[in-house]
């Protein structure tokens, strides 16, 4: 499993779900923002097709405020059963 800092577009992303099955989700954009800079209301937009957004942190650790300076945010959309 590769961290998610590091997820690229076409890296598969499987999802357990509450009943025990698994999604399979392809990364098709990876986006690094500012932390004050985050578009939260547009990256989770329920209009539209489904998608999967994550967000982690990543930048240089601010040991004063204890937190990075950025995010990285990964869009990934379901992939069809075959």
């Amino acid at each position: 499993m590769a961290p998610l800092r590091q997820a690229e577009v076409g890296t598969l992303i499987d999802v357990e779900l509450a009943d025990g099955t698994t999604r399979t989700y392809e990364v098709v954009g990876r986006e690094q923002f500012d932390k004050g800079d985050l578009p939260v209301a547009d990256l989770f937009e329920r209009a539209g097709p489904e998608r999967l957004v994550l967000i982690t942190c990543t930048g240089e650790w601010q040991a004063d405020v204890g937190s990075y300076t950025d995010n990285v945010v990964i869009a990934a959309t379901p992939v069809p059963d075959e």
